[in-house]
């Protein structure tokens, strides 16, 4: 389900990046105001969250665009990507494990999307007015935001400024967020996604299977967080050609520090044979590194549906399933 969602959206915006004219100069936007950092637009009841460094990973987002599309070309793919710095993504949430939001800070032409999302090609443009808090109206900041919706695809997209880009199926939520041009949320995914990498981060707030997925075994002890990052491994042979191999390390967050001993003894028997690294970071946190994972299984992950229905406990050594909410 989440994979088919996550395909119309991609093709959506694919659709209207490919069309734009790459000679066309951007007209020009307000420079009092501040800046929107694009990860301040997701939703706070993401499942997973996900950082892409764009201009460093261009291969491999290219390469899923044309998975999920073969009917895209390598080269209109790759004009998509060049368009692209860094895109941020958040999937499912317990009652919709088919939401996708996007958010990606790049270079869109104004004058070029006029064209490209006209009423001929099949777009129908609206006005959205954000519900503002009085301090963001009292400053002056734009409240009201063009979206566009295509007869063939059930997501909206809205163009805020010339170098943010945004789509969900539904948009009224991530441009309430652009009209008050905030800072990211604390939080522990925020503050992790934030870092200055070149790798691809993730979070997954809610790792139900995930782990399952991730270590490739059922596990019946829980873990409050998986997060981690994607670096690019380049083939020994052919150094300068796109490998589609990628190293995985990660920490898991336990759901309790009863939970150590046995998690890390049976990651430590079962990762033995796979060259991977197990360590303990703290009473809670274990770190697994060496994974080497390809294009395809990256694209499995996060495009699955998402089983964030269960949780389990450790109570004096013994494994217990619960519901969460």
């Amino acid at each position: 389900m989440a994979g088919s969602v996550l395909k119309k959206t991609v093709l959506a915006a694919v659709f209207v990046c490919v069309l734009l004219a790459s000679g066309c100069r951007s007209v020009g936007v307000r420079s009092d105001l501040p800046e929107v950092n694009p990860l301040s637009l997701l939703s706070d009841d993401s499942s997973i969250y996900i950082r892409v460094p764009v201009r460093f990973h261009q291969e491999l987002t290219a390469s899923i665009l044309q998975a999920e599309e073969p009917a895209l070309s390598e080269k209109a793919a790759q004009h998509v990507v060049s368009r692209i710095n860094l895109l941020y993504a958040g999937l499912a949430t317990v009652k919709d494990r088919s939401r996708v939001q996007i958010a990606a800070q790049g270079s869109y032409p104004p004058v070029a999307l006029k064209v490209a999302l006209s009423k001929k090609n099949g777009w129908n443009r609206q006005q959205y007015v954000a519900l503002s808090s009085p301090e963001a109206l009292s400053l002056n900041f734009p409240n009201t935001f063009d979206y566009y919706m295509h007869e063939g695809s059930e997501f909206e997209l809205s163009f805020p400024s010339a170098e943010i880009f945004v789509t969900a199926k539904k948009l009224h939520p991530l441009l309430e967020q652009y009209a008050l041009r905030a800072e990211p949320a604390d939080t522990e995914y925020n503050r992790w996604l934030s870092q200055q990498s070149d790798d691809i981060l993730f979070y997954i707030t809610r790792p139900g299977q995930y782990l399952r997925n991730l270590i490739g075994q059922s596990v019946s002890i829980g873990c409050d967080a998986i997060y981690g990052s994607l670096q690019y491994a380049p083939g020994k042979d052919s150094p300068d050609s796109y490998s589609g191999i990628y190293t995985m390390s990660f920490n898991i967050a336990l759901a309790s520090e009863s939970a150590m001993r046995p998690m890390k003894a049976l990651l430590t028997l079962s990762m033995a044979m796979m060259d991977v690294e197990v360590s303990q970071v703290d009473s809670r946190t274990l770190r697994l590194s060496g994974f080497r994972v390809s294009r395809q299984q990256i694209e499995a992950l996060f495009t699955r549906e998402a089983i964030t229905g269960k949780h389990f406990k450790v109570v004096k050594g013994e494994v217990i399933e619960e519901s969460r909410k």
